[in-house]
């Protein structure tokens, strides 16, 4: 089997020559409707390809034939037959010729992927035809800005990498990196898009087929409004940084305000989320006390139905949160107005599908649209990870594709979290994700794919590592190696090296920190054995050990994670993992070792 990303539904090998991709020169592309996306892609992706593109209706669907020739190229013997379900497409390699059609532009464009990556797979193709759609409308990534991420142009990386994939939609959650107008006080001094930057990051998705879908909170996790003097007053409690207080009327003008500006500059967007997740402050002044009887459910469905209201009012669909809505009787729940879709998140355990499905019959037993939510990267109980914890993430992903295909589900989303909440440690960076969100893209497109070596593929395309160079250089490995085996066959990295040389690097950080003789560790034998010769000199080997990992391993972190995030969001990082470390190493290591500088020659015997 070809080894592409997603996996192909159908394939069947045919007796007759393939293509030489070398004699493939020309492109003739037909459409029954002009779509000025497909030849744009055409042309980014098959570069060294002459290209002749026409709107015709004479012809159903949309169509594209690669050959060596004109006349081979507009004169396909067999035309198929562009029948295709929503986004799908046929495609077929014969007689030095590669035909794809579809019954709509996207599904050509999804196409031209699979075309992208066979091409990669060797010099000559076989002869076959495959037949390929997604089992799930919405295939959502996450990007999220709240906390350090990428520089500008990584992030447009990242929306044609999403495409590459065949994910169609991309939720933004922008917090104070939205070119706010009305609440001008809100924008991040110097990172905060331009409205230049926000218009090309839109006309980027929208030239990949991508829908954006932006998350404005406005109940709860705004701690990026409400630090500020002149909304600290609407806090739920003085203590609940993140939450307004629903009996507020300046809350609702917040709330709203916020909204409109949202929908302003995403004029095109079907859905808008709104949030409304871990409100954990509700009913607790005084006024909400009087207001909702000191119930939390009814203060929360009270605002949430005002919040719903006001956006379907501005002609978008709004998303929210299930998690406080969870726990509702059936009674309280059906207060929830109907028009607003609730989105289903669970990140956690091996029971998804039966979680997700009881939850989503109530919901629909009242009329309630649902999606899901999964996580290539969360929590998982590790706040200062430095790239995902993947065996939980693939678990999860896999889970949740079956449930939304089994559910019929209308969207799924990868959530790929930055941090717990906005000041919060920052996980690893971004592009660290994209093995988790790969595996993603694959079980939304296609729910029962054989998983069980997807590793390799994701090697052979994301990094250009045959599975042969990969077994060579690290033996046996599984879907769940990934992290742990980049170092051993980095030699052979060919794409994106710098990804595979920054995980390298993480690893080396996690080892001299946490799994060999680390200082903080053995520091406690000084206390206990005081005055003790060889027991200081053993804490001091292993004080030197802790200290020149970190003196070697600090300069290519920085140096890396330059190459992705703004110079100020790579040294927020860094303070987050060396910080504690340094200061121990001034106030505690030091003074108890009574080192005023590491005296190298004292531990010249150490390895």
């Amino acid at each position: 089997m070809l080894p592409t990303i997603p996996q192909t539904k159908q394939t069947r090998y045919l007796e007759t020559a393939g293509a030489r991709v070398e004699q493939l020169l020309l492109i003739h592309m037909t459409m029954e409707a002009a779509d000025e996306r497909l030849p744009l892609a055409a042309s980014r992706q098959f570069p060294a390809m002459a290209l002749e593109a026409e709107e015709t209706r004479s012809v159903q669907g949309f169509r594209m034939r690669m050959a060596r020739h004109r006349e081979q190229a507009s004169t396909p013997e067999a035309p198929l037959i562009a029948d295709t379900p929503p986004e799908g497409y046929r495609l077929r390699i014969a007689e030095g010729a590669i035909d794809v059609v579809s019954s709509d532009a996207a599904g050509l464009f999804y196409g031209m992927q699979t075309v992208t990556q066979l091409l990669r797979s060797g010099p000559e193709l076989p002869a076959l035809e495959m037949t390929d759609w997604p089992d799930i409308p919405l295939r959502c990534m996450n990007l999220d800005f709240r906390q350090t991420f990428s520089t500008f142009e990584h992030i447009l990386q990242a929306i044609r990498g999403f495409a590459a994939y065949k994910t169609n939609a991309v939720l933004i959650e922008y917090e104070d990196k939205l070119p706010f107008d009305r609440h001008r006080q809100l924008r991040h001094p110097r990172y905060a898009f331009t409205e230049q930057e926000l218009e090309q990051l839109r006309r980027t998705a929208w030239e990949h087929y991508l829908e954006i879908i932006p998350l404005q909170q406005s109940f709860g996790h705004l701690e990026y409004v409400l630090q500020h003097e002149e909304y600290s007053a609407l806090r739920e409690t003085p203590a609940s940084i993140g939450e307004l207080c629903p009996s507020k009327p300046a809350s609702y003008e917040l709330s709203t305000g916020l909204i409109a500006e949202m929908i302003a500059q995403h004029p095109d967007s079907r859905y808008l989320h709104l949030g409304c997740d871990e409100v954990y402050s509700l009913s607790e002044c005084e006024a909400c006390q009087q207001a909702f009887a000191g119930s939390r459910t009814a203060a929360f469905i009270a605002y949430v139905n005002r919040l719903i209201d006001y956006t379907v009012a501005q002609g978008k669909r709004p998303i929210i949160w299930h998690d406080m809505i969870e726990q509702c009787s059936d009674e309280e729940l059906s207060r929830l107005d109907r028009r607003a879709v609730v989105m289903i998140w669970m990140y956690y355990g091996r029971n998804i599908e039966s979680k997700a499905s009881a939850l989503t019959e109530r919901l629909r037993r009242l009329g309630i649209e649902v999606m899901g939510a999964s996580a290539v990267r969360c929590f998982d109980r590790l706040d200062d990870q430095n790239y995902p914890v993947i065996e939980s993430r693939i678990g999860n992903v896999t889970q949740w594709a079956n449930a939304a295909h089994k559910l019929n589900l209308s969207g799924l989303v990868g959530t790929n979290w930055t941090a717990v909440f906005s000041l919060g440690v920052p996980y690893g960076i971004f592009e660290t994700t994209w093995y988790p969100m790969a595996w993603f893209a694959e079980t939304c497109w296609h729910a029962s794919s054989d998983t069980t070596r997807l590793i390799d593929r994701f090697l052979f395309h994301f990094h250009g590592v045959a599975p042969e160079t990969a077994a060579r250089l690290a033996g046996n490995y599984t879907n769940e190696d990934y992290y742990q085996l980049l170092p051993r066959i980095l030699e052979e990295v060919r794409d994106h090296r710098e990804v595979a040389e920054l995980i390298a690097v993480m690893l080396a950080y996690e080892m001299a920190l946490d799994r060999s003789r680390t200082i903080h560790k053995y520091i406690y034998r000084l206390e206990r054995f005081p005055g003790h010769a060889s027991e200081r000199q053993s804490v001091l080997n292993n004080y030197r050990i802790t200290v020149d990992a970190l003196r070697r391993i600090k300069p290519d972190m920085t140096r890396l994670l330059r190459q992705f995030q703004p110079e100020e969001m790579a040294d927020h990082y860094l303070q987050s993992r060396f910080y504690i470390h340094e200061y121990l190493d001034e106030h505690l290591y030091r003074p108890a070792l009574g080192q005023h500088k590491m005296p190298r020659s004292e531990c010249a015997d150490t390895p």
